[in-house]
């Protein structure tokens, strides 16, 4: 007992050494100290992206993640297999040491540090390159921030286009364009154009959830509606759903013109008057983002791009974005002349399009 006591007695009274905790709490100080002092933000940037870099990297790539019983069953078959795997050969590794053998404790706390390391690994080999290119060349950084909004940018496009696609579909189907006067008419009105092209959409098994009879904020819809659509967002820093009701938004609208017509549309009825090409269908929205469940989602373009908060316009610098009736999508800039956006809003004006640059 006195030796016990004496080894603790000289444990602590007159050391000189650091502690691990102290150790690690001089060096959380130092490396951004140094960092900022030389201005050197590398390290610190690569502590950063160490740390959350995978999650960024699957919030930017969700949207193109596609998702399905037969992988996900697949995935869990073969993460339960590696378990199991991993606890047989533990308990053949300690079969002789009775003492402490191999359970299924130890075998789940393998599996999670193993998985972790897998992360880290690959997110270590991606930081190193990333590092080395960095070091490189001077505006590296800003290159990797402007690859980053391009491919948002090509994401926001793709989203807009998947509306035309739906919208043909629909029409097709229905010989009119899915709008307001048209909902009137199946007597689906009290949801948004945007709910009826989710079938079209790749969203079957969310729009077989909805009652179609109940209004779409019914408390029957409400676990629905606060269901986040990745195609209905604009990539980017946008809120995603309302912090009040919990309903799910969308960064897009239609056009007032045509979604809000006092009588139903055909394509063809646009072609012989303005042309689908000079007609706009669908555009980007940045400010008073609807609920995507919620009727009367459209806007008049001719309120300019980025110029009323109840307009059109974009987190994108210099214009928006618009899905034309004939299916493209187009790049009009904020200065737009405002006499062709007006025309390019009329689906049957008659104007002449000379230039929508």
């Amino acid at each position: 007992m006195k030796q016990k006591r004496l080894h603790q007695h000289n444990q602590h009274p007159g050391r000189t050494g650091f502690t691990k905790l102290e150790f690690l709490i001089v060096l959380i100080i130092l490396i951004p100290l140094w960092s900022f002092v030389t201005g050197m933000l590398v390290p610190l940037q690569f502590i950063y992206y160490l740390v959350t870099g995978w999650i960024f990297y699957l919030y930017d790539n969700y949207s193109a993640f596609t998702w399905n019983s037969e992988t996900l069953y697949m995935g869990v078959g073969a993460f339960a297999l590696y378990g199991l795997l991993i606890h047989l050969v533990g308990r053949r590794w300690r079969r002789t040491d009775t003492d402490h053998p191999w359970t299924w404790n130890l075998t789940g706390k393998v599996l999670i540090l193993s998985t972790f390391a897998f992360v880290a690994s690959i997110t270590i080999v991606s930081l190193t390159h990333l590092t080395i290119w960095a070091y490189g060349d001077d505006h590296a950084w800003v290159q990797h921030r402007n690859a980053q909004a391009s491919r948002r940018r090509t994401e926001d496009g793709i989203n807009l286009n998947q509306f035309g696609i739906a919208q043909h579909t629909f029409c097709t189907e229905h010989k009119e364009i899915l709008t307001y006067s048209k909902m009137n008419e199946l007597n689906i009105s009290h949801h948004s154009w945007q709910t009826h092209l989710l079938p079209l959409m790749e969203q079957n098994v969310l729009y077989e959830q909805i009652e179609l009879d109940k209004p779409w904020n019914a408390e029957e819809n409400k676990p629905v509606f606060q269901t986040e659509v990745r195609t209905f967002l604009t990539p980017g820093d946008l809120p995603s759903t309302d912090p009040e009701t919990g309903y799910a938004l969308t960064s897009y609208a239609g056009n007032a013109h045509i979604f809000a017509a006092g009588k139903p549309m055909t394509f063809d009825e646009i072609t012989a008057a303005d042309g689908t090409s000079n007609t706009i269908l669908t555009g980007d929205i940045i400010q008073n983002l609807p609920p995507w469940g919620k009727p009367g989602n459209w806007r008049d373009p001719a309120l300019g791009i980025n110029k009323s908060p109840h307009g059109f316009g974009s987190s994108w610098n210099g214009g928006a974005y618009f899905l034309m009736a004939d299916g493209s999508v187009q790049w009009f800039a904020n200065d737009i002349d405002p006499q062709i956006l007006k025309a390019l809003s009329t689906p049957n004006g008659g104007e002449l399009v000379l230039s929508s640059d």
